[in-house]
């Protein structure tokens, strides 16, 4: 497996104040590091047995468990949390699927998230369903109930 984490993303640092000439270059530095996530993010979340991409709940499934989960590529918290969930999947059936929630409108996001009849204004979104039905929804720093419910989960 592909020991890259997705904090491992974020170790460029930009520089907080910089003068009005720096900014142009700066911008463009921001730009070029979100272009590189884009392809890297789905090869990390690939490594792991996951989905890259927004997904219907599939009735064929033969896990009971299911995680979609909205993340922002710019987020370092983001990658924290499908790091720390990460740690936590040992052997589990859980069907996982990561999408970027910037590539989708909110009708979209709601098309992908049965359910969900939360507004997401923070990042992650995390829709857990059992048996195809809604479990629980977290938003934010509350997706850390997220990864204590799935540590409980007996593996195969």
């Amino acid at each position: 497996m592909n020991n890259q984490r997705f904090i491992d993303l974020f170790a460029v640092q930009f520089r907080k104040y910089a003068a009005k000439s720096e900014i142009h270059a700066i911008a463009e530095e921001q730009s070029l590091l979100l272009r590189e996530r884009k392809i890297v993010f789905p090869e990390l979340v690939s490594a792991r047995g996951w989905i890259w991409g927004p997904l219907r709940l599939d009735s064929s499934s033969n896990t009971a468990w299911t995680l979609r989960i909205g993340a922002a590529l710019w987020s370092r918290a983001d990658a924290m949390f499908l790091d720390a969930l990460s740690d936590v999947m040992t052997n589990q059936q859980i069907n996982v699927s990561v999408f970027d929630i910037d590539d989708l409108s909110l009708d979209r996001m709601c098309d992908f998230l049965p359910g969900v009849s939360t507004i997401p204004i923070t990042t992650p979104v995390v829709a857990v369903y059992e048996e195809q039905k809604l479990n629980m929804t977290r938003l934010g720093k509350r997706c850390s109930e997220v990864i204590e419910l799935i540590s409980r989960i007996p593996t195969k």
